[in-house]
């Protein structure tokens, strides 16, 4: 298993309810929110990583692994259009098709173990979202989080996502967690539509049917781009 962290995003693709700051560089309880990351990750025996970023972020995470125990990849997204559809998609291209890629944004910041989520991909032998009840999230209160519906085995009926670009609300309290485990397959179809110069739209779709929600509830989560969260964040983690 592999691992991709999207630090590209300088907006919120929704242009709302962000910070303009280099968010997985925000430090938390002393150490920051990507090194957080790449812990959980190695915990669950992933050492090859790629962190996608954009020039104006690239040289400070390069300066952040210079004495690092850890020592991911990291590459500038090459494209013309920054929709963060194609930039996960490039990040996962990248990585190849050979093995599963566990996919998250820099600026989720999380404590909890993520072998329940690689458990049920082996159950499933599906890509994965992990989704989250939006009143386990901070003090309950809808902030523009995407949202999903699912069916009684979990997969994904219907996306209102930043990523997914929804033209309507979802009547909701499943919040998307921007915390992937895609499948092999997944990431070798993609390709093939990428390689076809397929629009946004059609890989959109194409993620939303073939992907199954993974619920989980224990621990902290925050989307710290957002500021209320990142309050919550700075006083869970300095306490």
């Amino acid at each position: 298993m592999k691992g991709l962290i999207v630090a590209y995003g300088e907006n919120d693709s929704r242009g709302r309810d962000r910070l303009s700051e280099i968010r997985g560089l925000m430090k938390f309880g002393g150490k920051e929110v990507v090194v957080r990351t790449l812990e959980k990750m190695k915990e669950i025996g992933i050492e090859d990583t790629l962190i996608v970023t954009n020039e104006s972020s690239n040289e400070s995470y390069q300066r952040l692994f210079v004495n690092s125990p850890f020592s991911p990849r990291i590459e500038n997204y090459p494209g013309s259009n920054p929709d963060m559809t194609y930039v996960y998609t490039w990040g996962l291209s990248i990585l190849g098709f050979q093995e599963p890629i566990l996919a998250i944004a820099d600026d989720h910041l999380f404590d909890f173990s993520l072998e329940s989520l690689v458990k049920r991909f082996g159950e499933l032998d599906k890509s994965i979202l992990a989704v989250r009840r939006l009143e386990n999230i901070g003090n309950g209160v809808d902030l523009n989080f995407g949202k999903c519906v699912v069916d009684e085995n979990g997969k994904i009926l219907e996306g209102s996502y930043s990523f997914f670009r929804s033209e309507k609300e979802i009547d909701s309290d499943l919040i998307c967690m921007d915390l992937w485990l895609v499948h092999q397959e997944m990431i070798s179809d993609l390709l093939n539509l990428i390689g076809k110069k397929a629009q946004p739209e059609e890989i959109i779709s194409y993620y939303l049917r073939n992907i199954y929600s993974f619920e989980i509830n224990e621990g902290f989560w925050a989307d710290i781009g957002k500021p209320e969260l990142r309050k919550q964040a700075e006083i869970y983690f300095n306490n």
